[in-house]
């Protein structure tokens, strides 16, 4: 079951506010389908459609559901056998296999490179953390001892 957006307009997702365009398809499970039931038309399923390359005979005459031949057995054996060879030859290539703790450790510190988090300006920032934060106590302790000598001078 599908239902198609009548017009375009906008709704609430969650916390997003979202956009449908005229003619969207939502499935009849979607959220929004549920929510805003009357900005969309009701339409069952359509029935699989023939290729609009296809003119005249050709397209009438494709059999309804299946899309090509059924295999034989003997077909699907081939076709598995060679399968199976091929992921075998791919494991024995090393295929697959998790990279090593310094591939790993290579790709992070590329990764911290290019988007400018590398050691050197961590290091450089944690210490502008640590500086600002211990000016800042040294500002609350020196306000609390002014605030404390002026209610003592009372």
């Amino acid at each position: 079951m599908t239902y198609i957006a009548k017009r375009a307009f906008r709704c609430r997702y969650g916390a997003d506010t979202i956009e449908i365009a005229k003619g969207e398809r939502l499935d009849d499970t979607h959220a929004v389908a549920r929510a805003y039931p009357e900005q969309f038309d009701y339409r069952a399923d359509d029935a699989p459609r023939a290729d609009p390359r296809l003119k005249g005979a050709a397209a009438r005459s494709a059999p309804a559901g299946r899309s090509r031949p059924r295999m034989t057995a003997a077909e699907q054996g081939r076709i598995r056998t060679a399968r199976l060879r091929e992921l075998e030859q791919r494991a024995a290539d090393g295929w697959g296999r998790t990279a090593s703790p310094d591939a790993q450790a290579q790709f992070w510190s590329g990764v911290a490179r290019l988007i400018g988090t590398g050691p050197d300006q961590v290091e450089r920032e944690g210490s502008a953390l640590i500086d600002y934060v211990q000016s800042t106590q040294a500002e609350a302790v020196r306000s609390e001892a002014e605030e404390l000598g002026a209610w003592l001078d009372r």
